[in-house]
């Protein structure tokens, strides 16, 4: 019987049958863990990249709010809100940190007494796993972190072009919410006001910066233009009436010229003294017409009050009323904007040749130009004839010819080529061109723009007719096109008359039908990526035939930017942006 036992226990032991099935069991189980671990931190490595996407875009959001330490921190947490996945896990997302650091002042400089400027976003989860929680490992850290910073914007030199006529002085009941009883006027302003607002001209950190450093500079011009004894009263005063003047017709601007744009003088039955800048005279502007001191970092609205600019514009978040105004009229049809163009580009120019280096980098210019488009003014809302024309300087910066002002529509063979009364709304395209061919950004924004009017009118004070309406808002009109003496019925024939503007176009105008507000406007900008349109405007009084609103007047490069803050949102961003640092600066820095 034993001899039995340890012979079987011998083939027992000896026996290898089976064996691979153990190591196979073995095999798998490890090739299991492996694909399970595989798996889970694959999952956690999309997780911890999407998460840095997040915390990326919550530090640059965070910088809008800066130089404020709670509104930075406020503007992080309400983007974290809305953009982390809640598939990830459970989110830790703590304070962001919002300091000074050295690192991104001016040589010389420190942050002693400066501003804050940068924001640090850390954000981590703990990422749940599917096959490692077999092991014992039911979640998986995972962490990132993102530092943002003002960037070091390349300098702007700014010339804001603001229609101020009577269109303009009416309600609109759709500005910003629905109801709100303001005019058409005072909700552009207030686009203005939430973007310079925004807008610390001072580079990144630096508490306080003059002309020499400040990388963004604002000038304000207007049309009409006004008498230069009228202008305390958008600024000083804020009272008094002015009354709608002529419009001056200033030389367009030689590229490289250091003469800044002037008022001009106009001697005939009463001398004017004609400016475009509204805030002519203030002892706070440069020779050229620009500011450096509109913001603060105190008040609601971070405009200063003390600014001549911010006293013209208002401060809406602040509770303190615009001084600019709308100029008295005798009638309706005012409207010729290609004078001011030639006289803000003469300032950018000059500006520019003063101030070519800020902060090592080149300055560059830009207009940002607002308006419904509709150019309508009478020939007899330019000086008469014969009106001799002088400026200061005593250089001759009007358009004139032999020392007298002349017209070309006055000519015996009238055309539409500035200066002329006629086919204003072409003359502002060419203005406007001639500013981006010297290196100007031109932004334009079309604010309840019509579906016609661009108009010319017979010898001034004739019968009228319009260009061809388009879009939807007056389907009943019909129009017979441009340049028709109605009093006659004959078309003016001429070599400048009808003025077809050519070349190179944002949207095709190849006949008279086709300079309609909308294109006029679109086509003054210098790229479509700097053409907005807000068409929700609805006038208290109401607006039909021409002067109702083209629904149809969109942007196609800017189509979710409608509104007018919305819209002066975008080109506070396109002006200025933040930038992500490596987080080692952050780190380190003893501040």
């Amino acid at each position: 019987m034993k001899t039995n036992c340890f012979s079987f226990l011998r083939r027992l032991l000896s026996d290898e049958r089976g064996q691979s099935m153990v190591w196979v069991g073995v095999s798998l189980t490890a090739l299991l863990g492996l694909s399970g671990l595989t798996l889970d931190v694959g999952h956690a490595y999309v997780v911890r990249s999407q998460l840095q996407s997040v915390v990326n875009a919550a530090a640059l959001t965070g910088v809008g709010g800066l130089p404020s330490a709670s509104n930075a921190q406020g503007d992080v947490s309400s983007f974290e809100a809305k953009a982390n996945n809640p598939n990830w896990g459970t989110v830790t997302s703590p304070p962001a940190t919002v300091k000074c650091l050295d690192a991104l002042l001016p040589t010389g400089q420190s942050c002693s007494g400066a501003l804050l400027n940068a924001v640090q976003v850390t954000e981590s989860v703990n990422v749940p796993t599917f096959f490692m929680r077999i092991f014992g490992y039911t979640t998986l850290p995972v962490a990132a972190t993102a530092t943002a910073t003002p960037a070091e914007a390349r300098p702007w030199i700014v010339e804001i072009i603001l229609d101020t006529t009577p269109s303009m002085g009416q309600t609109d009941t759709n500005c910003g919410t629905k109801g709100n009883s303001v005019t058409a006027e005072e909700c552009a302003l207030q686009g203005i006001q939430g973007m310079l607002g925004k807008l610390n001209p001072c580079p990144p950190g630096v508490k306080s910066c003059d002309f020499t450093n400040a990388n963004i500079r604002f000038g304000l011009m207007s049309f009409p233009n006004i008498q230069t004894t009228d202008a305390p009263d958008n600024y000083s005063t804020c009272s008094g009436s002015i009354n709608f003047q002529p419009y001056s017709t200033p030389v367009p601007p030689v590229a490289g010229s250091t003469a800044p744009y002037t008022y001009l003088t106009y001697t005939g039955a009463s001398t004017l003294n004609l400016t475009y800048l509204s805030t002519y005279g203030a002892s706070d502007m440069d020779q050229y017409g620009f500011y450096t001191n509109w913001y603060s970092s105190t008040t609601k609205s971070g405009l200063n009050p003390s600014s001549t600019l911010v006293q013209a514009i208002g401060r809406s978040a602040d509770s303190v009323n615009p001084c600019l105004r709308e100029p008295n009229v005798t009638h309706s049809e005012v409207t010729s904007f290609a004078q001011v163009i030639y006289a803000a580009q003469t300032n950018l120019i000059a500006e520019q040749v003063a101030h070519p280096i800020v902060n090592n980098l080149p300055t560059h210019t830009a207009i940002v130009f607002l308006s419904d488009g509709q150019a309508n003014a009478l020939a007899q809302d330019y000086p008469a004839d014969g009106n001799a024309v002088s400026s200061p300087s005593g250089s001759s910066t009007g358009m004139n010819v032999n020392g007298k002002t002349q017209l070309n529509s006055n000519l015996a063979t009238p055309t539409g080529m500035y200066p002329s009364g006629i086919d204003a709304c072409q003359q502002a395209i060419t203005a406007a061109q001639y500013a981006a061919s010297q290196g100007t950004r031109v932004y334009t924004v079309a604010y309840g723009s019509e579906v016609g009017g661009c108009l010319y009118y017979a010898g001034g004070t004739g019968g009228f007719t319009s260009t061809v309406k388009t879009g939807t808002g007056g389907s009943t009109n019909t129009g017979i096109g441009s340049d028709i003496d109605q009093t006659s019925g004959s078309p003016l024939v001429s070599s400048g008359s009808p003025l077809i503007v050519t070349g190179t176009l944002n949207v095709p105008m190849t006949s008279i039908t086709d300079v309609v507000p909308c294109n006029v406007i679109t086509n003054m900008a210098s790229d479509l990526a700097y053409f907005y349109s807000d068409a929700n405007q609805e006038l208290s009084g109401g607006a039909s035939g021409l002067n109702a609103v083209d629904l149809s007047c969109t942007s196609k490069d800017n189509p979710t930017l409608t509104s007018l803050s919305d819209i002066f949102q975008g080109i506070y961003g396109s002006l200025t942006s933040a930038r992500l640092i490596p987080n080692a600066i952050f780190t380190n820095s003893n501040n």
